[in-house]
C-alpha cells in the first residue's frame, strides 16, 4: 500500500509537472496570440486607412480625368473658334485689300478728274480773255 502511495504521489508529482509545463506553455501562447492580435488589430486599421486613401485617390483621379476631358473638350473648341477667327480676319485683311485698291482706284480717278477741271478752267479763262 505504501508503495502504490508512493507510486501515485509520483505520478501526481509528475502530473503536476506537466500542469505546470502546460500551464507555462499556455502562458506563452497566450501571450504570442494577444500580441498577434495587436498586429492584427494594427494590419487591420492600416488596411482600412489605406481603403479609405485608395478611394480618396480613385476619387481624386476620377475628378481629374473628368476635368481633363472638359479641358480637352475646352481646348478643341477654342482651336475651333480660332480657325473661324483666323478666316474671318483672312476675310477682312481681303476686304481691306479690295477697298484699299478702291480708294486709289478712286483717287486716281479724282486726280484725273482734279487735272481735267484744271484745265478745263485754264482753257475758260483763255476763251474769256478772247472775248474781253
Amino acid at each position: 500500500l505504501h508503495k502504490n502511495i508512493v507510486t501515485v504521489e509520483k505520478e501526481l508529482q509528475g502530473k503536476r509537472s506537466e500542469l505546470r509545463d502546460s500551464n507555462s506553455k499556455l502562458e506563452q501562447i497566450q501571450s504570442v496570440l494577444q500580441d498577434r492580435q495587436e498586429k492584427l488589430h494594427l494590419l487591420e486599421r492600416k488596411l482600412l486607412s489605406y481603403s479609405q486613401r485608395l478611394s480618396s485617390s480613385k476619387s481624386t483621379l476620377e475628378e481629374n480625368q473628368n476635368n481633363l476631358a472638359s479641358l480637352v473638350h475646352q481646348k478643341s473648341d477654342l482651336e475651333s473658334e480660332v480657325g473661324t477667327l483666323k478666316r474671318e480676319i483672312d476675310s477682312l485683311e481681303g476686304s481691306k485689300q479690295r477697298a484699299n485698291d478702291e480708294l486709289n482706284s478712286q483717287r486716281q480717278v479724282f486726280e484725273n478728274l482734279r487735272k481735267d477741271l484744271a484745265a478745263c478752267q485754264r482753257q475758260h479763262k483763255q476763251e474769256m480773255a478772247k472775248y474781253n
